[in-house]
């Protein structure tokens, strides 16, 4: 495509110089819990707050605070993600307050602090992407690997359709505990996959959020050999394209119709070609599958009806507490599930909650897509351009199924989120030829050594 950005050169001769420990290695290890460890296992004794990655984002979320208490009377800047993040915390901790000065019955008190604590790790997750990390190196650092997990996922899962087995039966973690049945689901005959996710409607909710950041890295990253950038677009696409998943073909669809318009003309009849020779692709080495694709969005199923039929339920909720919902995390599995996170955060944050939710997103959206300046380098405005398209990707499955009951899928969602926070956040940054960024009147970094300082 392009030559290599000069945001990646290097003019030192000898072995390049190993970063320090930062944010992007703490969330190195966040990456491989989130994706390597099967999403049904977790630490029995902490109930639903016992997925390694959500502890782990709690621990970085902690790691936030204690270097905001370090740096003292250093201001941060302005950051769109960085300030919505707050307002939705605020919002579901009014809301928390207002459920425990109403008061709840004993079976909802639990889930209330659970919902809170949830939302706490979240959030922190956020702001430590947000603000933590140095310079747009780690930032793509952080952003290939990834890309990169993705890109693993599809590739589990279309051994997973080929096969017709989970091929994860046999990864335990020591001390951890099984919480969900590995095996596949089916439908009209086929495999639906779901690599190490808890479900297909997860599994199909990372590969779509996942396949905007991938291709733009497949398209401008190109300081790396074209076959390291091009097979995890390649997994995810084919995975995504046989996941037998409305809401994953929805995804794809969404991420594309927020890029396309960052593309020249020519990029996007190549991509409308490439469109065509995946379908046709599909149809000749997955006989059926096609046709399955074209009936799920052919007429009303019984997942359809059951989503249509809540929204009744779902309208005498929310009249009973509008403002600020009945608490986060009481509307219970056993009451009814809705298949909609949207719905169900009506229900449970109230109107107040539901515009700050979409408020963050939206922030994420146009702190990818929107930039001043005309003398950013192609590289890393081409990223932003991904992280907000994943991001409204992430905005729109939130009303295919309730997100945030599965850790891998929320992970992601606020993953992407932080990065574009970050991505806004080092705009400003000056590029030089070495590849290093140098922050000007932002906040300092966070480092390992900001650990060791305690």
């Amino acid at each position: 495509m392009t030559a290599p950005d000069p945001l990646l050169r290097r003019s030192v001769v000898g072995p390049p110089e190993h970063p320090p420990l930062d944010a992007v290695s703490f969330l190195t290890v966040f990456l491989v819990l989130l994706f390597a460890v099967p999403a049904g296992q977790s630490v029995t004794a902490l109930g639903s707050v016992g997925s390694p990655a959500l502890l782990w984002a709690t621990a970085g979320g902690l790691w936030w605070c204690w270097h905001q208490l370090q740096r003292g009377s250093e201001r941060n800047p302005g950051n769109p993600v960085r300030i919505a993040a707050f307002v939705y915390l605020a919002a579901v901790t009014v809301s928390y307050a207002g459920a425990m000065f109403r008061g709840l019955p004993s079976s909802e008190a639990s889930p209330a602090d659970t919902g809170l604590v949830k939302v706490f790790a979240w959030i922190g997750l956020v702001l430590l992407v947000s603000d933590g990390i140095p310079n747009y190196e780690r930032l793509l650092t952080l952003v290939r690997r990834a890309c990169l997990a993705a890109g693993l996922l599809g590739l589990l899962g279309l051994l997973q359709f080929a096969t017709g087995l989970s091929l994860i039966d046999w990864l335990q973690i020591p001390g951890l505990s099984t919480n969900a049945d590995s095996a596949l689901q089916v439908r009209s005959g086929f495999a639906r996959s779901s690599g190490t996710a808890s479900h297909p409607l997860e599994y199909g909710f990372v590969l779509s959020t996942m396949m905007p950041v991938a291709l733009t890295l497949a398209l401008w990253d190109t300081g790396r050999p074209a076959l390291r950038r091009w097979l995890p677009v390649l997994f995810i696409v084919l995975a995504a394209a046989l996941a037998v998943s409305r809401s994953t073909l929805l995804g794809l669809a969404m991420g594309m119709l927020v890029l396309i318009p960052t593309w020249s003309g020519r990029m996007r009849l190549i991509a409308l070609g490439a469109a065509g020779v995946l379908v046709a692709g599909v149809y000749l080495l997955v006989p059926g599958m096609v046709g399955t694709i074209r009936g799920l969005f052919g007429g009303e199923d019984s997942s359809t009806s059951s989503r249509i039929g809540s929204y009744d339920l779902v309208g005498q909720f929310v009249a009973r507490s509008p403002v600020i919902g009945r608490g986060p995390g009481t509307f219970l599995p056993e009451y009814r599930i809705l298949d909609n996170q949207l719905l169900q955060s009506a229900i449970e944050i109230g109107v107040l909650g539901i515009v700050a939710l979409l408020a963050l997103s939206g922030a994420a959206v146009v702190s990818g897509l929107v930039w001043r300046g005309e003398h950013r380098p192609e590289l890393p405005r081409r990223i932003g351009h991904g992280l907000g398209a994943a991001s409204a990707v992430g905005a729109v499955l939130l009303a295919t199924f309730d997100v945030f009951a599965f850790p891998m899928a929320t992970g992601i969602f606020f993953l992407v989120i932080g990065m574009a926070g970050a991505n806004y956040r080092l705009r400003g940054t000056a590029a030089d030829q070495t590849g290093a960024s140098t922050p000007t009147a932002r906040a300092r970094p966070i480092h390992q050594r900001d650990i060791g300082s305690a």
